[in-house]
């Protein structure tokens, strides 16, 4: 009896199988709790006090003020950015010799473990590019814990930390773990270029009335490929080969996915959303339909230039001419796929005063999707933006509890203060 008892001991040390081992990841410490704090106050002041409201002051003057914005939001974004997702040495990147996904842990932010998760790339529209990564923001198993995640879809910039880093924060703290579209990576001889991931059609030419659509179905893409693995959480194995779900983590359930995109993020999300009947909670912020329209009116910089050139080379004479045109190249719009069926799975968030992606495409795509629940901003839309991610408003905090409601996960007691 005795040796049956030695040898079952023995075993279960040798194969690691008496049940879950919980291995450390360092702990968080009220100092970096602090610190998230003290970013979120000083992003909160300049929002409202500093120079950067002056220089943005309604979207029309985005355009002649753009230099001093630009200024403004390069020093903000090196202040929110976390010191340890900065690049990695571009000779010898961590998914060399690796043939499958998997997550590097990189550091703490607030309350989230971050970890930058690395994937295969396999769009045929953008070739030579092998690898991918997104940032993975995840709640520690002691916190709050919903078991939800959503795949966060960033602006027409890409992957802008001062637009986004605030939703790390504050979704983390109400117990939500983030998926959020980060670089790709072309190689390049005898080492890698990494480029952050942009979704604009800056880089075409302008004469490839395709650029949009192109654009689009690209970011779809992405945006697939990361709910694909946001899903798959318990699967996810760290570089070394461990599984993910055996660290103090919370784990993602598969069914508790959802999505919360941003600007150009909620344009491409409303299809995502739309063609995909697993994804049972989002918001979209800001995002429009009938996208001939937002094309044609924007005051987006690169949307203007663009139109312009386009509308110089082709003769046309008025925005109403252009809008017919470029609805030909559109296929995949919002509008065309959004059903009111839809609204029980949705929360929108509108701005008011949106000449980039302007309140008429908002309103429309909020009655196209049989008006789900929402909420308003008086303001325009960078604003709305940075209000959302760094502010712990009635609005932001609606579309959280929103959330975690029709993803189906317990609603947390709302987050303490820090």
């Amino acid at each position: 009896m005795r040796v049956k008892i030695f040898t079952s001991f023995t075993l279960c040390l040798t194969m690691m199988a008496c049940g879950p081992v919980q291995r450390s990841l360092p702990k968080i410490t009220s100092e970096d709790i602090q610190k998230a704090k003290n970013i979120e106050s000083t992003l909160q002041d300049e929002i409202f006090k500093g120079e950067l409201v002056e220089a943005m002051k309604g979207d029309d003057a985005l355009e002649q003020r753009g230099i001093v914005i630009s200024g403004i939001m390069s020093r903000l974004i090196r202040m929110v950015m976390p010191k340890h997702l900065e690049i990695f040495n571009q000779i010898e990147p961590p998914f060399v010799n690796k043939e499958e996904s998997f997550v590097e842990f990189k550091g703490v932010y607030g309350r989230c473990y971050q970890f930058r998760l690395f994937y295969k790339y396999n769009d045929p529209r953008i070739k030579g590019v092998e690898w991918a990564s997104s940032v993975l923001s995840v709640p520690a198993k002691d916190q709050k814990n919903t078991k939800a995640g959503v795949v966060l879809a960033p602006s027409l910039d890409g992957f802008n930390p001062l637009l986004e880093a605030g939703l790390w924060l504050k979704l983390c703290r109400s117990g939500i773990a983030s998926l959020m579209p980060e670089s790709i990576y072309q190689k390049n001889s005898n080492s890698w270029n990494k480029e952050l991931f942009d979704p604009t059609p800056s880089y075409r030419d302008v004469e490839e009335y395709t650029l949009y659509e192109d654009s689009i179905r690209r970011y779809e893409f992405v945006l697939n490929k990361n709910l694909e693995l946001l899903r798959s959480y318990g699967s996810i194995k760290t570089e070394k080969d461990q599984n993910l779900s055996d660290f103090n983590v919370m784990v993602v359930e598969p069914e508790r996915v959802g999505f919360w995109g941003s600007s150009f993020g909620a344009v491409v999300g409303a299809l995502v959303i739309a063609k995909d009947p697993k994804i049972k909670g989002a918001v979209l912020s800001v995002g429009g339909g009938d996208l001939p329209y937002i094309i044609s009116r924007s005051k987006i910089s690169l949307f203007k230039k663009t139109r312009e050139q386009q509308m110089s080379l082709l003769g046309l004479k008025n925005i109403e001419e252009y809008r017919d045109f470029i609805a030909t190249y559109i296929e995949s719009d919002p509008l065309r796929f959004a059903k009111q069926s839809d609204a029980p799975r949705l929360h929108m968030i509108l701005a008011n005063k949106d000449n980039s992606v302007p309140t008429y495409a908002q309103n429309k795509l909020l009655q196209k999707f049989g008006r789900p629940s929402n909420g308003r901003i008086q303001n325009g839309h960078i604003f709305t933006l940075l209000y959302t991610s760094w502010f712990n408003s009635n609005t932001s905090q609606t579309a959280i509890d929103s959330l975690i409601k029709k993803l189906g996960s317990p609603l947390p007691a709302s987050p303490k203060p820090d």
